[in-house]
């Protein structure tokens, strides 16, 4: 609820799982885990003496699996690094790996430091952040800067500092462990901050199909080359995402057919369902939930035991990818997908190399500046424009670029096609065209100045509707609209 801390939900969450193992509501032969890598250690606890089964699609910490300290629950008697709970699984990595994906890219860039900002309060997160470190390390990476998240959640002014300091710092690389509405924060704090993006900027959690179209983030205007890994992507195939119809003919869920692979037509079948395509999270409780169903089916009737022993030896193909299970319960051999968004806001995969669609771009490119024209030609173009009259109509720009608009009071960053000004009356050719439409219910001025800039040596040419022409760096006009 509001206001609430995770700390809060454990006495829910323990009479919960203590209902659903003691019979409250009837024979159940598997419980699903709650989500995240904090609550789900509370849950098995819960259950763990029923001998009931748990199936973990959202805790990815090893420390849900195995004991970090001998004094965790459900590890008394046991050493540290032995399986915690007997009939706890999970079909994600370990949260210690999610990063080393994205820091192998850095590495391989070129980069040399690198910065941590983490959600202390939150398992994942530690864990997350605690791998990366060691593999930044054996990478030859030095750790310049590092925040930790206290709160439960992000504020935006707390995350202007935290672009402020960074910057400052130095560091080349801001790597957050972080779960989505952290990361979006952390987006608009770079943006609040105005001290420009780091060179490279990559979280957890904030890879999803819709992550582009959330209001915040279109706000901020700045997830361009942001990157993160993910555990899944519709476009994925091969023999772990190919699901033969006999193996689900008794609950016949997204086989492989037509050539297409089980992750792209239950990508397809949720999208015509709910008209978004599914987060991570939904296709991790797909494989949770194949995995379930296929261990049901294969001990019809039988106690925990045999469900917990046939679990155990899971190794299916499913939407989410190759289920199956470790020595300590959870997923060891599932690799993370690295995702990098493009100049237009789509998901490309950079990593690894035999699923990508994009090499991975660095440094993150300045915002104000494109190529334009010919190759190697960078020309930055800026129409500021004023309007005298109070009722007129809004135009548009189109741009190949990235320019800046003001509007009165109001300032647009424009990207690589479209967006929404005020009135103006002016064209602006920088090797592509820009152009402005705009009308009036009076015979208003409409004052627009054009400022155009390019490298020493080559021509600029600036031309307005009415036909005047300057050959040169800076051309002023004024015209009427009626």
């Amino acid at each position: 609820s509001a206001g609430s801390s995770t700390a809060d939900h454990f006495p829910i969450v323990t009479s919960s799982a203590e209902m659903l193992a003691n019979g409250t509501y009837g024979n159940i032969s598997v419980i699903i885990a709650p989500y995240s890598s904090t609550l789900t250690p509370i849950a098995a606890a819960a259950v763990s003496s029923s001998g009931i089964p748990m199936v973990a699609a959202q805790a990815a910490a090893s420390s849900v699996y195995t004991c970090a300290s001998v004094n965790d629950t459900g590890c008394a008697g046991k050493a540290v690094g032995d399986r915690r709970f007997a009939s706890l699984f999970g079909v994600l990595p370990t949260a210690e790996t999610y990063l080393d994906g994205t820091l192998q890219l850095l590495a391989a860039a070129g980069v040399k430091t690198v910065g941590f900002v983490l959600e202390s309060s939150k398992t994942f997160s530690q864990a997350t952040c605690a791998g990366a470190k060691i593999t930044a390390k054996a990478l030859g990476l030095t750790m310049m800067y590092e925040y930790n998240i206290t709160a439960d959640t992000l504020s935006v002014e707390e995350a202007a500092s935290v672009a402020t300091n960074a910057s400052a710092s130095g560091v080349e690389a801001v790597l957050g462990c972080t779960y989505l509405a952290t990361a979006i924060a952390v987006l608009e704090g770079y943006a609040e901050a105005g001290v420009g993006m780091p060179n490279a900027l990559g979280m957890t959690g904030i890879v999803t199909a819709n992550t582009a179209s959330t209001p915040a983030v279109m706000a901020a205007n700045n997830l361009q080359y942001v990157l993160g890994p993910a555990s899944w992507s519709a476009e994925l195939s091969g023999a772990g995402y190919t699901v033969p119809l006999a193996a689900v003919s008794q609950f016949n869920l997204f086989p492989a057919n037509a050539g297409e692979a089980s992750a792209t037509l239950f990508n397809s079948s949720y999208t015509n369902k709910f008209g978004l395509e599914p987060i991570p999270q939904a296709v991790q409780y797909i494989g949770a939930l194949y995995a379930v169903a296929t261990a049901l089916m294969n001990t019809p009737n039988a106690g925990s035991a045999a469900i917990v022993s046939t679990l155990q030896e899971t190794d299916i193909a499913s939407p989410f990818g190759t289920v199956g299970f470790g020595a300590s319960g959870n997923d060891a051999t599932k690799p993370m997908i690295n995702f990098q968004w493009n100049a237009a806001l789509e998901l490309e995969v950079v990593a690894p190399e035999a699923s990508k669609t994009m090499n991975f771009v660095y440094p993150i490119p300045p915002m104000s500046t494109t190529s334009v024209g010919t190759a190697g030609s960078n020309v930055t173009t800026v129409v500021t424009t004023s309007v005298s009259a109070a009722t007129t109509s809004v135009g548009t720009v189109t741009t190949d670029g990235t320019d800046t608009t003001s509007v009165g009071t109001d300032t647009t960053s424009v990207g690589t096609d479209t967006t929404s000004v005020g009135t103006t009356g002016s064209s602006v050719s920088t090797g592509v065209t820009t152009s402005v439409s705009a009308t009036s219910s009076d015979s208003s001025t409409v004052s627009a100045t054009i400022v155009t800039s390019s490298p020493a040596g080559e021509s600029v040419v600036t031309k307005l509707q009415n036909g005047c022409t300057s050959n040169g760096a800076t051309f002023n006009g004024t015209y009427t609209v009626g």
